[in-house]
Formats: structure tokens, sequence, C-alpha cells
């Protein structure tokens, strides 16, 4: 535990960069229907050999990533969605919901900055 106590240990969700670096970089080069169906298999194969209940998060940090897509995205965003809500095996939730639900909490040992961010920060 830190000197801060627990009081000032959020919890941190943290995305999933494989799936959301696969929207922002090839999702947009395919047909909207082939993105969406390699999309599916990734998370149904998360949700087959992952551990019993697994959180993925899909977390896009540009918004300029639309504008490389058709339409800004539509095609691909109401495919994803249209598959998201017919599918039986994948439940949407809530960061709230997921701690309401009491899911394991790991305590991190170390954080390191990662993405565009540059390792100092002084981007931000």
């Amino acid at each position: 535990m830190s000197f801060l106590g627990k009081r000032y240990q959020p919890p941190c969700f943290f995305r999933d960069d494989g799936l959301s670096d696969l929207i922002g970089f090839k999702s947009s080069k395919w047909h909207a229907d082939d993105a969406v169906g390699d999309m599916f298999s990734i998370l149904e194969n998360i949700a087959e050999h992952g551990p019993e209940g697994s959180m993925v998060t899909i977390i896009m940090d540009a918004e300029i990533i639309w504008t490389y897509f058709p339409e800004n995205g539509y095609h691909f965003l109401s495919a994803f969605y249209k598959r998201l809500a017919e599918h039986l095996n994948i439940e949407l939730t809530t960061f709230s919901e997921c701690l309401a639900a009491k899911v394991e909490v790991k305590q991190l040992e170390k954080l390191i900055a990662g993405g565009s961010v540059i390792i100092t920060l002084t981007r931000w």
C-alpha cells in the first residue's frame, strides 16, 4: 500500500492496445463487415480462452482516426454496434458496473507512460 493510503488508490482501467490499434490503424482500410468480423474473432477468442469474467476495454485516444474511414466510420460503427447488440456471449458494461459487481482489482506495482505522450510526459 502506498503512503497515501487505500483511500487514494483509485481503480484504473486500461485499454486493450491491440484492439484499439486495430481500429485506429487497420480497420479503415478494410470493408466494414470484414473489419468488424476480424474484431469479433478476437473478442470471441478472448471470451473463450481468457480468464473467467474478463473485461476488454476498447478506448480510442484520437477522434481523428474516423476521418480515415469511409463516411467517417459510419458503416464500421453501425456494423460493430449492431453485432455487439446481437451477440449472445459478449456483455456490454461500464467501469462503474464492473466495480459494483466486485470484479477483482489488482494493485499495480508500477506504472509507466506509454503511447504518444513521450516518457517524460512533455507532450501533455
